[in-house]
């Protein structure tokens, strides 16, 4: 019988922590200078509703390298950005097109989903190494007691 240790891991470990913070700002504003691009750009083109999915896409990479803090405030700069230049009227955070409320909404509902399923909000390095070594600890000790009962 398989057990736990036995499993393989699917998912990419977060990469919190390895970055530093003048680094991590930059990348923030890069992000936020993207969605305001991204709004002014695409605003009059048929692919207007897919700029939010497009930007998703930062979200994701934020949420991996930098942890939840930082990907919730790259998603709220960005729905914010997409509401007052994206969709008419434009200058306002109001959204007067049905399509495009459900667009913002499903967005927003991505971004957050994003957020609570990225790694820890702990940014420490620290913190990082610990976790790392306490799974790689506990699958030595889970095969150790199957090595045992065999």
């Amino acid at each position: 019988m398989l057990g736990r240790a036995s499993k393989q891991v699917y998912f990419a470990q977060p990469r919190i922590g390895t970055l530093p913070k003048s680094v991590s700002l930059l990348i923030i504003l890069f992000c936020c200078v993207l969605a305001f691009v991204l709004s002014f750009f695409l605003r009059e083109t048929p692919v207007k509703p897919a700029a939010p999915a497009i930007f998703l896409l930062a979200v994701i990479s934020v949420a991996h390298f930098l942890g939840r803090l930082a990907s919730l405030l790259v998603a709220m700069v960005g729905g914010l950005s997409f509401a007052a230049f994206l969709f008419e009227p434009y200058g306002s955070l109001a959204v007067y097109g049905a399509a495009d409320r459900i667009v913002l909404l499903m967005f927003a509902v991505a971004a957050v989903g994003v957020v609570c399923l990225s790694g820890n909000s702990d940014t420490s390095p620290a913190r990082g190494r610990r976790a790392i070594t306490s799974h790689v600890q506990n699958n030595r000790a889970v095969a150790a007691l199957q090595v045992r009962r065999d």
